[in-house]
Order: structure tokens, then sequence, then C-alpha cells
């Protein structure tokens, strides 16, 4: 299959052939439908980033991303290394992955987690919001930050994917109950 194959650090992956992924453990091969371009797979490919020791080289570029099952589901989820998401197919856990509802782009599924997870790591120990605590999400109703916080339900009434918890506040934003560990 066609990959960007990472051959050494701090070098740009190569479109390249990778050898196809077999299922082991709990991974199972996926079909890729899009993958997130992070700042974190950057500087892991560059070995900039303190986990660049840890890739499996040769390997494939691309942490996460949306995948399609065997089964037809689609998830978002992780790579189990040496794959990546920047590949035709990869090897993903199903069980450590999220399914995706119909009709959702695979592309805004695969790049919203990114500045989703960054504004709750911000919300949550930078800003010590806790459990009980309400944040205002200022941006469009299905902006990535909304999304971040717990799973999105679908509502027409709303104007379009708005987390589930969420009071909406208008077409620029919504209250959403910060989930805590």
């Amino acid at each position: 299959m066609k990959a960007a194959v990472i051959e050494a650090l701090g070098h740009v992956p190569v479109y390249a052939d990778f050898p196809e992924p077999e299922p082991r453990d709990e991974a199972v091969v996926a079909t890729v439908e899009a993958a997130a371009l992070t700042n974190l797979t950057r500087g892991l490919v560059a070995g900039t980033h303190y986990g660049s020791s840890g890739l499996t080289l040769p390997g494939v570029a691309g942490l996460d991303g949306v995948a399609r099952l065997a089964d037809g589901r689609r998830v978002y989820g992780f790579a189990v290394s040496p794959y990546g998401m920047m590949a035709e197919r990869t090897l993903i856990a199903p069980a450590r992955s999220v399914e995706l509802p119909d009709g959702i782009d695979p592309v805004l599924a695969a790049a919203a987690p990114n500045p989703g997870v960054s504004a709750w790591v911000s919300l949550q120990h930078a800003a010590q919001i806790g459990r009980s605590s309400t944040c205002w999400c200022w941006g469009p109703p299905a902006s990535p930050v909304h999304w971040r916080f717990s799973s999105p339900k679908p509502s027409s009434e709303q104007g379009g994917w708005w987390p589930s918890g969420a009071t909406p506040t208008g077409s620029t934003g919504c209250a959403v109950p910060v989930p805590t560990r």
C-alpha cells in the first residue's frame, strides 16, 4: 500500500510503499478516510518532540484520524504503531475509538479534536475549571471547541452539532458543562 513513510527523524516523510497491516491483539485493519495533520505529528516526525524517540522506524506518519472498519462503521481514533493514519490502510483499536455518526464530514471529524482537546486542557489545567463549572465557548455553533466537551448530538432546532448538555446562547456560542476526570 502507499503511505507517508518516515524513514528517519528530521526528514520529510516519503510517499512510498509500506507493508500492509495485519490484525493483532485488539487492533484491526481499517481504511483511512482522513488523517489529522497536527503540530504533534509534525514534531514527532521532525524529531523535536520528546516522544520522537519512541517511534518505530520505518513507520507511517499520522497519529489520529478517521477510518472505516471492515463492518462499515466509521471511527475517530489513533493508529497502532508502526502504522499511521497517512496511509491507505492502518491498524486501529475499535475499543479505543469513537464511532462517528452518519453524515459527518471525515475531514472535520479528523481535524476537530486537536483544537478541542487544546481548549479542554487549557480550561481544566491552566484555568482550573472544575466539575461543576460552566464555561462560555465563543465561536460558530459547530466549532471544534464545542465538539470536544462531550459527545456531539445533532439537533436541527439548534442549527447543527451541539455537545450534549450544552445550552445554546445564540448563533455564536454556547455554555458547556465542563467534564473532568
